[in-house]
């Protein structure tokens, strides 16, 4: 499927974007569900229950599970960034709420989300 032949970088940026979304507009179950589905494809295609580490689709999880059992799941295109980037911010994110500092891109996109559920708020 295509959601399989995604490269990890995009579905680890949908995760965060995802989970940033669910946790800005708590209101907003179908954000939360939307972010479970995305982190079940993570958890049950991505991730190497065995070895650990992301494979970097999950065509390449489907292979390694198959006659290419020694399949790299990095090269000089693939790093753990991404990975990283989902695993810190979700466990910040989840603590401590989503935090920005000015100067951040995302910064103008959280006050653009509160201004418009505080405005949606206001008329209903």
């Amino acid at each position: 499927s295509l959601h399989d032949a995604l490269p990890i970088w995009n579905q680890t940026e949908a995760s965060r974007g995802l989970l940033l979304l669910a946790l800005l507009l708590p209101g907003e179950t179908d954000r939360r569900m939307a972010f479970a589905r995305q982190w079940a494809f993570v958890e049950n295609r991505l991730i190497d229950p065995v070895h650990h580490g992301f494979y970097e689709s999950a065509e390449d999880r489907d292979k390694a599970r198959s006659w290419m059992a020694r399949i790299s799941k990095t090269h000089i295109w693939k790093d753990a960034s991404h990975e990283a980037h989902l695993l810190m911010d979700a466990v910040g994110w989840l603590r401590n709420g989503p935090q920005f500092e000015l100067g951040q891109s995302e910064s103008g996109v959280a006050g653009r989300l509160a201004a418009a559920r505080t405005d949606l708020a206001d008329k209903v």
